[in-house]
């Protein structure tokens, strides 16, 4: 990874379905910049989308989205303020047409998690870069 991405950085969203395209955005242009291979661009940028679509949908609150790098792994951080509401592992349904997001990220993600805090919830994920 390049020197630029050797500190973390963030962005704040709005709730609103244009949101999804902007995280999306945000994440290609940090990882191509910053000299990420381009299947761990693609893979952050999707599971990105997941995670804030989750956001908008579900908790509907602002959005705050940190990248930054963990050892050889490239971190993403997606925080709402829904301190009630949970993030839910379940089995994607074959005939459904939502619900596979946290699927997604659980499967091609190399690790991550939940953080709650008073103030809201992270999900959190991390892929290898090197």
């Amino acid at each position: 990874m390049g020197e630029a991405l050797a500190v973390l950085v963030s962005v704040h969203l709005l709730p609103r379905v244009q949101s999804v395209a902007v995280a999306r955005d945000f994440v290609a242009t940090t990882c191509t910049s910053n000299g990420v291979p381009a299947e761990v661009s693609e893979t952050a940028t999707l599971l990105v989308s997941e995670l804030v679509t989750n956001v908008v949908v579900h908790a509907r609150t602002e959005i705050a989205m940190h990248i930054r790098p963990e050892g050889q792994r490239l971190r993403v951080e997606v925080m709402d303020r829904d301190p009630a509401g949970q993030v839910q592992l379940l089995a994607p349904d074959p005939t459904a047409q939502s619900g596979r997001g946290v699927h997604l990220v659980s499967v091609l993600a190399d690790d991550w998690g939940i953080t709650s805090q008073v103030t809201g919830k992270t999900v959190w994920f991390e892929l290898d870069i090197a």
